[in-house]
């Protein structure tokens, strides 16, 4: 397991990372001899602030805040979310995404603090405390334009508030007045996980199902509590169950990526076709195991309870599985079309009728679909934690 971590270290560095302009290539196929998509993602420069500061790999670190200077919207707080080939802001990208954001400033907080750039560190927190007053001022919106002016979207997911609540449990020099638990206890359905979205009215919105990956990061919110009261480590206890009795794949193992609000594994098309927000197959996703294979090993060092270590292992073992031995680095999972879930015959090395621009995509006809052998550095970045 730590020999993989350390591959994955090299095959990013090696494959994913742009020498001449900086920052990370979203999607390789093989390795860097065949790049799919060469944008550059503000997502994935976070996540690798992060990732190679939890190594203390100093170098990379100083290496990939400069890069993220490329990023800046020097006319407002925050910064662009995708440069393209050679490093230029992307019309769409100049949004502001509040998830997207926070792990930003997050990473430079923390990458900053690593090699010692007080002033950097400062600002990030400024800057997070001004996001999270954002977020609690719009009723919680998902995205905003530029400016941070206008509402994009108003949907309230989990994963956002489930990311202010590890923010703030660990940065205490943040002032800000938003009550987080009041919001995390709506995304809480009892004995059956936590929904990935709510209305405006913080009803759950039904369509929007239960999805494997943000339950993880809400499990990882969970752990982060500094003082947790029983309520909270029984619900991460129930939603570990929850998964473990709803999203396990019948004949391959490991879990689907995401269900209906009851827990069925199920292909809705109306999302998707109204929406045009995710496709409406359900497939095993390598990014969902190892963001919960990272929530089970903090709960387990967290707390010193092995109750969840079998499946851990189970997790590691499909981590392995889609392990590119020959060439690097983990592709994204198995998929399955024209089948349901709980009979699958039909498999495909691709997801169908995934939203238009998802990154390592095409199209054939009105249809996308993306190639599960494909290779995402946030998938190994993730990973490099999760194998750690």
């Amino acid at each position: 397991m730590k020999s993989i971590s350390e591959n994955l270290q090299k095959f990013v560095k090696n494959n994913f990372y742009d020498e001449k302009y900086g920052g990370f290539y979203a999607v390789l196929n093989k390795d860097k001899n065949d790049i799919v998509t060469e944008d550059k993602l503000l997502l994935d420069i976070a996540l690798g602030l992060i990732v190679f500061t939890e190594l203390k790999d100093t170098s990379t670190v100083k290496k990939l805040l400069e890069d993220i200077k490329l990023f800046k919207d020097n006319q407002n707080i925050g910064y662009y979310e995708i440069l393209d080939t050679v490093s230029r802001p992307y019309p769409a990208g100049k949004v502001k995404t509040i998830f997207t954001q926070l792990l930003t400033m997050y990473g430079i907080y923390k990458a900053a603090n690593l090699v010692g750039e007080t002033n950097i560190s400062i600002n990030a927190i400024v800057e997070i405390g001004f996001i999270v007053d954002k977020y609690d001022a719009s009723n919680n919106s998902t995205r905003f334009s530029m400016d941070w002016q206008s509402t994009i979207s108003e949907e309230k997911r989990l994963k956002d508030i489930s990311l202010i609540t590890i923010i703030l449990n660990e940065l205490s020099d943040i002032q800000t007045s938003f009550d987080v638990f009041d919001l995390l206890d709506r995304f809480i359905d009892p004995n059956k996980g936590a929904y990935s979205y709510l209305n405006v009215d913080n009803s759950p919105k039904n369509l929007g199902g239960k999805h494997l990956l943000d339950m993880a990061i809400f499990m990882m919110a969970l752990t982060s509590l500094n003082n947790p009261s029983s309520k909270y480590n029984h619900t991460f206890e129930k939603t570990v169950h929850f998964i473990s009795a709803n999203f396990r794949h019948p004949l391959t193992k490991g879990f689907w990526d995401k269900s209906d609000v009851n827990g069925k594994v199920s292909f809705d098309p109306t999302p998707n076709y109204y929406n045009h927000n995710e496709s409406p197959f359900p497939i095993k996703s390598m990014m969902s195991h190892a963001v919960f294979l990272l929530a089970l090993k903090k709960y387990k060092v967290k707390y010193k309870n092995l109750t969840f270590e079998k499946f851990e292992n189970e997790i590691i073992e499909q981590l392995n599985e889609y392990y590119d031995t020959k060439n690097g680095g983990i592709s994204l999972g198995q998929g399955y079309w024209f089948s349901t879930p709980t009979n699958p015959t039909v498999p495909l090395a691709r997801h169908a009728m995934v939203p238009p621009f998802t990154i390592g995509a095409f199209a054939v006809g009105n249809t996308n679909y993306l190639p599960l052998h494909e290779k995402t550095i946030s998938l190994q970045l993730i990973s490099i934690l999760a194998l750690e």
